[in-house]
């Protein structure tokens, strides 16, 4: 399919040969150039019409076998071509003849998933995505091809940071409580272990002043450590 050949033949005259298809559907004949338009069996003709001298020729036929053609996919990429975790991106390509959709996938669903021709980047490492077309009566499947996409730690913050209740008195208590966007879990600490001390998400206070804590998430293989955060605690006598 979508190819051609060149047909020849000799009359025993030496009158020129002329030639036709007579499966049009399959194959038409320019000339003595027979182009395959679908799969199948294409059938050319050969005629010689005769002259003054010689009665014209009884038709002779040929059949000719066309296969399949095989196509291929081109021009494979993502946009844009790396990213952090959470992020997202299109992908595009450029399919055979047959005209059928370019469908894509995830052969690593741990690092990415794909929906349509959307990447999300699940976890840092490479994200390997799939492209295919299938064939059809005149095309074979184009063969997969492949692309490779960098994950990146993603970048993280602490948002929230607050006391319950938010100021304190001497031998009183308050609970601490802030959220990571990664959704990782957020530590607490005291910088000022004189007015205050802290276990877990639990503030104590020590001493009558200014009570400072502090929020932290360290990461992990798929985010970078959150910027510090921190509180003031006004603490009472």
């Amino acid at each position: 399919v979508d190819g051609s050949s060149t047909l020849s033949a000799s009359a025993s005259s030496g009158l020129p040969v002329t030639f036709g298809s007579s499966t049009l559907a399959v194959c038409t004949v320019a000339g003595s150039t027979v182009s395959y338009l679908t799969a199948g069996t294409c059938t050319v003709t050969a005629d010689q019409a005769g002259d003054d001298d010689f009665n014209a020729a009884p038709q002779e036929t040929l059949d000719i076998t066309v296969a399949k053609a095989d196509q291929e996919i081109t021009d494979f990429v993502s946009t844009p071509a790396n990213g952090d975790v959470d992020d997202t991106t299109t992908l595009s390509a450029t399919g055979g003849d047959s005209g059928n959709p370019v469908t894509f996938g995830s052969s690593t669903p741990t690092k990415c998933s794909v929906t349509g021709n959307t990447v999300t980047l699940l976890a840092s490492g490479t994200c390997t995505v799939t492209a295919d077309q299938a064939g059809d009566d005149n095309y074979n499947a184009a063969t997969q091809v492949t692309l490779d996409i960098g994950v990146a730690k993603s970048d993280q913050t602490i948002s929230g940071l607050a006391a319950d209740p938010a100021s304190g008195v001497v031998d009183g208590s308050s609970t601490l409580s802030a959220t990571a966007s990664s959704g990782l879990p957020v530590t607490f600490d005291s910088s000022t272990p004189t007015v205050c001390t802290v276990a877990a998400s639990t503030v104590s206070y020590v001493a009558a002043g200014t009570c400072t804590v502090t929020a932290d998430q360290a990461g992990d293989d798929d985010y970078n450590a959150a910027p510090q955060e921190t509180l003031d605690i006004t603490v009472a006598k």
